[in-house]
Parts: C-alpha cells; structure tokens; sequence
C-alpha cells in the first residue's frame, strides 16, 4: 500500500465485495468473511503484508486447496488530524485476487 499517512496500517481479506460504502475519509468495499492478515507499520508512506517472517497471505487466511475470488484492502490512520472529515482513518482501493489451485 502507497500514499499512506499515519504510523501503522491493517491489511485484511473478505469474501464479497459490494459497491463502495464511505467510511470514514475513505470507501469500504471488502465484506463477507472478513480475515485480519496483520499490521503494519508505515514508513516512508509505505506498507507491505506479507513482510519478512510473516507466513503468506494463503496461508494467513486459509485459503482453501481450491481456491477462489478474496478481496483485499488496507485501513490506515489519517495524519495529521482533520483531513478531509472529522474521521481519524483511511482507507486504500480494493482488489479482488482470483487464487487458482
């Protein structure tokens, strides 16, 4: 994830999508069965998951042998505070991810 603000950010995984939502400063768009993967911290407007130690994303999120369709999408802090609305918080653009056996 780029073009991030604050200190840390939280990777996570759903099962649907649905039309964007606003949340907070952002639009939510990953629902379902959601998986938390980790967070982690920004550094240089900059966060990756997975990082060194971490186990895979499929593995994280026990992705079925079969595979499937999976959403992804990063909620971050917005620094400095009042940026755009009162939230506190971000959102990056979403990505569906077809995982084949």
């Amino acid at each position: 994830a780029t073009n991030l603000t604050g200190t840390s950010a939280l990777f996570f995984q759903g099962d649907a999508a649905f039309a964007p939502v606003a949340f907070d400063d952002g639009l939510g768009c990953v629902s379902g069965t959601t998986v938390r993967l980790g967070t982690k911290g920004v550094a240089l407007n900059s966060a990756a998951y997975p990082g060194a130690g971490d186990p895979s994303i499929s593995a994280r999120a026990a992705l079925p042998l079969a595979g499937g369709t999976y959403y992804y999408q990063c909620l971050y802090r917005d620094s400095p505070a009042g940026f755009c609305t009162p939230a506190s918080s971000n959102r990056t653009n979403g990505i569906g991810v077809h995982w084949i056996p």
